[in-house]
């Protein structure tokens, strides 16, 4: 790897062509399954989000916590307030929602943020990329 990447900045500084640098340091590689590839702080400040925003959730999501509603539902202390499903859920995703905008905004301060559009938070992006949703 340190040959790699060695070749990587040699490349990039002497022709400043990132895909150029990418592909010359692979080739400087030493084991078949090693790959190096460039990807923008962006994408990965947004894998990252992503990836933490579906750990925050958990590996059954919403699912673990539906039980205990139905139990919460029964109990006296919890007369006449709202242990629905519904309402416990947007609870859940807004918590993991609010995780997801602490790191961005810690990787990416309003000041970076106010400089261009690609470092601001976007729900709308994140979940066409990674859902295939709208």
């Amino acid at each position: 790897m340190r040959d790699a990447m060695l070749e990587l900045y040699r490349t990039l500084l002497s022709t400043g062509d990132v895909v150029a640098a990418v592909d010359a340091a692979n080739h400087a590689l030493h084991h078949a399954d090693e790959a190096l590839a460039f990807t923008s702080a962006a994408r990965l400040a947004t894998m990252t989000t992503i990836d933490s925003y579906l750990k925050t959730l958990g590996p059954d999501g919403f699912e673990t916590i539906v039980p205990l509603l139905e139990v919460a539902s029964k109990l006296p202390q919890y007369a006449g307030k709202d242990v629905s499903e519904s309402t416990w859920r947007a609870k859940y995703e807004a918590a993991a929602q609010r995780h997801v905008e602490k790191i961005w905004s810690e990787w990416f301060p309003a000041y970076v943020q106010g400089r261009s559009a690609a470092y601001q938070l976007d729900w709308t992006a994140l979940t066409q990329e990674f859902f295939g949703q709208s």
